[in-house]
């Protein structure tokens, strides 16, 4: 199993409670391939810079979940046969690396 993150990009929902639906669908095809979601982000409303799918905007949410790197061209397919799921991006989540102190050079002076 691996760790990975969906940009999904959903048709606007006019009321909350049908925005939770569609999020609750995406929910249940990752955990009916045997993944598990660790979190959804919904990032709002974004109007985008060309149409898309004679669209003018869309309802961007990241979610991040865990799954079997072997099912997940049938993740994609299932996700493309929904119509309220304008695109999908799914990339391997990068784990947070620890910054590493800066040391300052010393002026020396001579």
């Amino acid at each position: 199993m691996k760790s990975y993150e969906g940009l999904f990009i959903l048709y606007p929902a006019p009321e909350e409670s049908v925005l939770d639906d569609k999020l609750e669908i995406i929910r249940a095809e990752i955990v009916k391939l045997g993944g598990t979601v660790a979190g959804m982000t919904r990032m709002g409303k974004n109007a985008f810079s060309r149409p898309l799918k004679r669209k003018e905007s869309g309802y961007y949410v990241l979610i991040r979940f865990t799954f079997d790197p072997a099912k997940l061209v049938a993740l994609n397919h299932r996700f493309k046969l929904h119509e309220d799921i304008l695109r999908a991006q799914i990339t391997l989540a990068v784990k947070a690396v620890p910054k590493k102190e800066v040391v300052e050079p010393v002026a020396v002076s001579a």
